[in-house]
């Protein structure tokens, strides 16, 4: 989650990562974010061109 440096992060998160500018802070995300997808998810999208739309439903 991404929020103003000016405020307090929210109840029950902390801060990480670099302060400043948002090209710095995705820079930063990228490498370190975690792929929260469930593996059938992933298994389903392997034949997926790279950069193809998808749509997640519940």
């Amino acid at each position: 989650m991404l929020f103003l440096a000016g405020r307090p992060a929210p109840k029950g998160w902390s801060r990480i990562g670099p302060v400043g500018p948002n090209a710095g802070c995705l820079a930063y995300i990228d490498p370190h974010q975690l792929d929260m997808l469930s593996k059938n998810l992933r298994d389903g999208m392997a034949g997926t061109a790279p950069g193809a739309p998808i749509v997640l439903i519940s």
